[in-house]
């Protein structure tokens, strides 16, 4: 998933435009949804 994240990274800003990173799906839940980690940074983030 591709979402908004305060990290910097070079490549990710010139591939998915500024401030938007990949996040991978995670295991966790936070009641129906579904938490994304920052490839990045490891910031959570639910979706």
């Amino acid at each position: 998933m591709i979402a908004t994240c305060n990290c910097e990274h070079e490549y990710q800003d010139e591939s998915y435009g500024p401030g938007r990173r990949v996040h991978n799906k995670t295991t966790k839940r936070v009641g129906e949804a579904s938490v994304y980690r920052c490839t990045v940074c490891g910031a959570e983030k639910t979706n």
